[in-house]
């Protein structure tokens, strides 16, 4: 789905909005990883480590909201808590090592480093405080915990909720085992019948179907009796406000997966059970949107439904939606003046007014709030996909250009320059001459940092050789790629720093 590859490219994560206003602000260890764990070692105290960047509006909204609520605060001060910017030297390294992916992420570890588990900022102030006055104590990883809530007797409300409030879809192995996670979620799901802990079912529930989904493969579908029982699940949910508003932000971003899925034919056909699961889908989006005081985040977020329905089912976006979008945002951008919540409001907003058609209006607001932010080179980038999606390439291609050149930070230099060189690849691989002067110019002189082949740096690098290696096929400029592999093996030769040297030859050996 272009949302979706959309929302990937700019690493977009919605969260929650808090109005409280804090009176202090948590106590960041200044020192660095290694610092951080030898204090938490001495101190037998866990730690609380956040990975972001200063550009990212979602990670801003963190800041300007989870960040300074006085209780979340206060939680704080049973952690060495650890902010892991990924522009700082060798942040990338340590992403790798947590194996972290999106910015922002959110990490509990035990004092000797061990993961304990990953909070997911969508969730509610009060269940992540919950949570982590629960792993102040305890520190044994997720899979233990999961495996101790399925074999005791007797429930436990604060495990169940660190389970329920646990962010899955960031953890890479619990993707890599997804078939193995799904069915021991839906054995926790199925213990919670009549515990009264319903939202905290609800959510496991949406993870091991989002999961057991995920573990499917184009031979092994659901049956027909497994479709029947999860679709009825999903319309008890969204049937149910108080479960609606506790998972809005699952149902709202995979609801095309789940439509397709969980009725009769798995394809893109029509069929009448499916267009009555779209129109329950759609109501309830449409009612919850009506809740008073609903933060901008799930309010947007009702939205993507629609948007997914139309592009996978042709499904007409309906003019009631486009007007409430429209006064909604024109209302609500005046209103918000925190610089960091505003830039996340402007990225799903301009994103939506483009999708319901209000193309000028989109791009109008990224230029306008472009004159202020601190962060231009995102919205020049959310300018060059508009361009890309109106089949103009050259104004994309300028636009991917701009924010290259308009970002800062040795990491992020290199992500937007990467975005940058695969777009004018496919977007204009006729021109030879700037296609090898900008991939050249980027393996020579964006790559020398200590880390620049890990975490991040290396996902970007990796994306890159993909996209050049099958232009150089293409285009019969193999000797050229020779070139490239050698000088960079060279240069890896040349290192003094033995963690550049291993991942700099990893990475030239098997270009080609």
């Amino acid at each position: 789905m272009n949302r979706v590859k959309f929302i990937l490219s700019l690493v977009i994560i919605f969260f929650s909005i808090s109005t409280v206003e804090a009176k202090t602000e948590i106590s960041w260890h200044k020192s660095g990883m290694p610092q951080a764990l030898k204090q938490a070692q001495q101190q037998n105290l866990p730690l609380f480590v956040y990975w972001g960047a200063v550009w990212c509006p979602p990670c801003n909204v963190v800041k300007s909201t989870i960040f300074k609520d006085p209780k979340f605060i206060q939680t704080t001060k049973h952690y060495i808590s650890v902010y892991l910017d990924g522009d700082t030297e060798e942040a990338q390294k340590w992403g790798a090592k947590l194996k972290v992916m999106g910015y922002p992420t959110l990490m509990i570890l035990s004092p000797a480093g061990k993961e304990v588990l990953r909070l997911s900022p969508s969730n509610s102030i009060d269940d992540l405080v919950s949570t982590m006055s629960y792993t102040k104590n305890v520190w044994n990883p997720i899979a233990e915990v999961l495996s101790q809530a399925l074999s005791e007797q007797k429930i436990d409300p604060q495990k169940i909720n660190s389970l329920a409030t646990y962010s899955w879809s960031q953890d890479k192995d619990v993707s890599d085992n997804a078939d193995e996670y799904s069915q021991k979620l839906f054995q926790l799901e199925e213990k919670l019948k009549n515990s009264g802990l319903d939202k905290a079912r609800a959510l496991i529930f949406l993870t091991a179907l989002n999961l057991k989904l995920e573990s499917l493969t184009e031979d092994h579908k659901l049956d027909q009796q497994l479709q029947r029982k999860y679709k009825s699940q999903i319309e008890d949910i969204l049937n149910k406000p108080e479960l609606l508003k506790a998972t809005i932000m699952s149902l709202a971003f995979d609801a095309e997966t789940l439509v397709t899925q969980l009725t009769e034919n798995p394809d893109k056909t029509l069929s009448d059970e499916r267009l009555s699961f779209i129109q329950l889908y759609t109501k309830k989006m449409r009612l919850y949107r009506q809740v008073k005081t609903l933060p901008f985040d799930h309010y947007y977020a009702t939205f993507f439904p629609s948007i997914d329905f139309t592009e996978s089912f042709e499904i007409k976006l309906e003019q009631q939606d486009k007007k409430q979008l429209a006064g909604y945002t024109s209302k609500k951008l005046p209103q918000t003046t925190d610089p960091k919540a505003r830039e996340a409001l402007v990225s799903d907003a301009s994103y939506l007014l483009f999708k319901y058609g209000m193309q000028a209006d989109a791009k109008e607001m990224l230029a306008t709030e472009m004159k202020t932010t601190k962060s231009p080179h995102y919205l020049m980038s959310t300018l060059g996909y508009f361009e890309k999606q109106e089949g103009n390439p050259i104004k994309a291609l300028e636009w991917y250009e701009k924010a290259y050149k308009a970002a800062k930070g040795p990491a992020t230099k290199l992500q937007w320059y990467g975005s940058f060189v695969r777009n004018l690849i496919e977007l204009k691989p006729s021109d030879k001459k700037s296609i090898k002067t900008h991939v050249s110019t980027l393996l020579s002189h964006y790559t020398n940092m200590t880390d620049s082949f890990f975490g991040r740096n290396y996902r970007v690098l990796i994306s890159l050789k993909k996209s050049t290696n099958k232009w150089a096929q293409d285009n019969k400029e193999l000797p050229w790629i020779e070139n490239i592999k050698n000088k960079g093996l060279q240069k890896c030769s040349q290192s003094t720093k033995d963690i550049y040297k291993s991942g700099c030859d990893k990475f030239y050996q098997d270009f080609i």
